[in-house]
């Protein structure tokens, strides 16, 4: 039993110290939101918005069809490697632009768009289950 004690007291110490020296307690996605939000403007190109800040993911751009129309939509996102998204932006193999997305948090998403040329065209937030649910925070 005092085993099980000490050990339940090391995990939780360990807990504790990922908590705090790991980045976890002083972490709020409204103002990484915000930073970003300060910091990226239309007409950047996509190299200095990965100097601020590098994405996880990035999405391409492709026509898809709709019941019977073709509509622009965003392809299934993949992992950011800058020197394949740079050969591809450099000899114009983006047919009809990307997305960086910035997930901090469930509620806290940004999309930024780019055009086949690597610069941005557009910054938006997409719908969020906060959004449907009409929660204020």
């Amino acid at each position: 039993m005092k085993v099980l004690f000490g050990l339940f007291v090391i995990i939780g110490l360990a807990l504790g110290a990922t908590y705090y020296f790991g980045g976890f307690a002083t972490m709020d996605p409204e103002t990484q939101q915000k930073e970003l939000l300060a910091n990226v403007n239309l007409g950047m190109d996509w190299k200095d918005v990965v100097d601020y800040q590098a994405p996880r993911k990035v999405s391409e751009f492709a026509m898809k069809n709709q019941g019977g129309m073709k509509v622009l939509g965003k392809n299934v996102a993949t992992e950011f490697k800058k020197d394949d998204l740079n050969d591809r932006v450099t000899n114009n193999k983006i047919g009809y632009g990307f997305v960086f997305t910035y997930k901090y948090s469930g509620s806290h998403i940004t999309d930024v768009e780019f055009d086949t040329k690597g610069k941005v065209v557009n910054i938006s937030h997409p719908t969020t289950m906060k959004d449907l649910l009409n929660i204020s925070r």
